[in-house]
Parts: structure tokens; C-alpha cells; sequence
């Protein structure tokens, strides 16, 4: 009796000369259907309904953008716009994200190579405003003065529906103020969080994302960022000056194993331990509020 073999392709394993530097980020940072679940599940507890439209600020790959177009189910066509000035993470979502959409998801994502400030984006978008601008990553920290950051809020307060919720992340605790070097095991590489330096007297601090592989080769410094380490009551005192009439604080509830589990719920009292991640959600309650 004859027999056959197959022959199994060898397991690509990125090396510094190979690797993709947006799918290693992808792959070791964002989860875009995790942070569409979190603004799906506040968007309708604060409206009862789910929303339907998205703007993704500093969007980079806009990854979220199109999980957003893919995640409402029969009956619920969601549109996206994404948002951002670099235009390679752009072209780099436009062929690994957007081209991973079937016709009617892809039609439903636009892209807007833009100043977040710019009067292209505001203009942009459905005629009654946005019900959800997300813009996540720490990424609007890199908006370093207080009218600055003050000014880009109200905008994203004046691009919303009547109901809608503006959501940013944050992180702190006393090791966000250190200089320090932590390092993740991923598949098949290794991530690597620099927090190069911090100055106390303006709050700027200088980090960066790097990859280790299993061949000893290494991508340093393969994202770099250079933002302010906005505190959490500084930022809410912003987003109500911005005329936001609630801001709620999500806390990631603890694992038992000293880290967190995953899952962000409201609260009004964050144990910051050494570092935390937690989720803003500025609204200004549901969209049949009596008229201001």
C-alpha cells in the first residue's frame, strides 16, 4: 500500500528583519472588538438603545473602526469614521483592516487623514452628531497644554447626538511617574514598554514600544510617544468645564493574582495600587434629557 505524506509549512516566526510592526502592535496592545464591547454595553446602559454611528480619534490603523462596522448584527448597519494626521498607519489599516471587510462593512468606514481640531472634522460625520468618539491608546495626551486639550473636548462635546458619549482611557498610579522598563511574552516575540523619562514639573514623559525575538534580534523603540501625564481629576475637571453634564470613571476589577481581570465597571473609588488602566466616559445623560 502507498502512502502519501503532507508536508506542513514551517511556522513563520518574526525576526526584527521580518516582522510587521503594526501587526506585532496589534497583536500585543489593542483589541479592537474588547473596546467596541465596552462602548456598546455603556452606550446602551445609558440609552437604552444601541448606538449606531462612531468617530475613532488618533486613529491609527483604526482597527476599532472596523470591528465597529462589523459588530452590529442583522438589522444594525453601524458606520464608522476614523480619524488621524500619519498617513502610514493609515494606508496600513486601509490594506490589513479595511480590506479584511466584506463590500457592505467597508463601504460603511471612512477614513479622514485630518487634524482631530480641523474644521474637516468637524464638519464631517452624520447630520445629528455621532452617538460615540472614542479616542483611546492615551493617544489625545499627546494635546499637552490645557486649552489645548480643553479645546479639543468641547469639540468632541459639539460633534456628538443628543445621547451620545465621548470615551478615553487613562493610566497612572505611582509607577506612571518612574522611569521604567516592563516586558510581556507574546506569541512568538516578546513586547517591551519603555517609560524613558518624566519631568515632574511639566508632567511630559517620553516612552516608547519595542520587540524582542526568539532569534536575540530587536526592534527598540518601534513606537515612540512623547505626551503629558494628564491625572484623572484633571481630566474630568476639563471635560465638565468642556460642558459635559456627567463624567464616569470605569475601574478594572482585580484578577486575585495582583493584576487586573478585564472588565471595567463605574466607580467612584480606584485603588490605584502601583499602576492602573481605567475608561472616561463623558455624556451628558440619555438622549430624551429635557433641552439645556
Amino acid at each position: 500500500m502507498q502512502t502519501t505524506t503532507t508536508r506542513r509549512r514551517p511556522v513563520q516566526v518574526p525576526t526584527a528583519r521580518t516582522a510587521d510592526r503594526y501587526a506585532l502592535y496589534m497583536a500585543a496592545v489593542q483589541e479592537p472588538e474588547a473596546e467596541v464591547r465596552f462602548i456598546d454595553r455603556v452606550y446602551r446602559g445609558l440609552n437604552g438603545r444601541r448606538a449606531v454611528s462612531l468617530r475613532e480619534d488618533f486613529c491609527g490603523t483604526f482597527g476599532i473602526c472596523c470591528a465597529w462596522a462589523t459588530s452590529g448584527g442583522a438589522g444594525l448597519e453601524r458606520t464608522a469614521l476614523g480619524v488621524d494626521l500619519d498617513p502610514e498607519p493609515i494606508a496600513w489599516g486601509v490594506a490589513h483592516h479595511l480590506g479584511a471587510l466584506d463590500e457592505p462593512a467597508r463601504a460603511r468606514v471612512g477614513v479622514l487623514q485630518a487634524d482631530v481640531l480641523s474644521e474637516r472634522v468637524r464638519r464631517a460625520g452624520p447630520a445629528g452628531g455621532f452617538d460615540a468618539i472614542a479616542a483611546f491608546n492615551f493617544s489625545y495626551w499627546v494635546l499637552m497644554e490645557r486649552a489645548l486639550l480643553l479645546r479639543y473636548l468641547r469639540a468632541c462635546r459639539g460633534s456628538l447626538a443628543r445621547g451620545g458619549a465621548l470615551f478615553l482611557d487613562a493610566f497612572g498610579g505611582p509607577d506612571a511617574h518612574r522611569e521604567l522598563t516592563e516586558s510581556r511574552r507574546c506569541k512568538g516575540f516578546t513586547y517591551v514598554w519603555n517609560q524613558e523619562r518624566y519631568n515632574a514639573i511639566d508632567g511630559v514623559m517620553r516612552c516608547s514600544i519595542g520587540f524582542r525575538f526568539r532569534d536575540g534580534t530587536e526592534l527598540p523603540r518601534a513606537f515612540r510617544y512623547t505626551w503629558r501625564l494628564w491625572t484623572l481629576p484633571e481630566i474630568a475637571d476639563m471635560l465638565r468645564e468642556a460642558g459635559f453634564g456627567s463624567v464616569d470613571v470605569y475601574w478594572e476589577g482585580d484578577d486575585g493574582k495582583g493584576g487586573g481581570d478585564g472588565v471595567f465597571r463605574k466607580a467612584r473609588f480606584g485603588d490605584a495600587g502601583n499602576a492602573f488602566i481605567c475608561y472616561i466616559v463623558a455624556h451628558d445623560g440619555p438622549a430624551d434629557r429635557p433641552a439645556d
